[in-house]
């Protein structure tokens, strides 16, 4: 059995106990977050000392909505964001 609960989140954060989540998921997302270093920065204390974040989001396509509305975030722009929020890559999944 697993103990799963969707929490619907703002741009501000969300709201969770401190040190309880074994994973937060972020599907395409990323690209609309204001001051991601700082949203990072503020949901990490919700994360257990193994916690994880899995983060999907769109790439860039020339001639699609993506690409053409700016919805999608570079890999190293992301990257250097967890960097700089204090997050290190366990795994990294590029799919076309």
């Amino acid at each position: 059995m697993y103990n799963i609960e969707i929490v619907l989140a703002n741009q501000n954060g969300v709201n969770l106990p401190e040190n309880n989540v074994n994973l937060l998921f972020l599907r395409n997302v990323f690209h609309h977050l204001p001051e991601p270093i700082d949203y990072f920065k503020n949901i990490k204390k919700f994360l257990k000392n193994d916690g994880k974040v899995a983060i999907i989001d769109y790439k860039k396509k020339e001639f699609n909505f993506t690409g053409l509305f700016g919805h999608y975030t570079p890999e190293d722009v992301l990257i250097d964001t967890m960097d700089k929020a204090g997050f290190s890559i366990l795994k990294n999944l590029i799919f076309s």
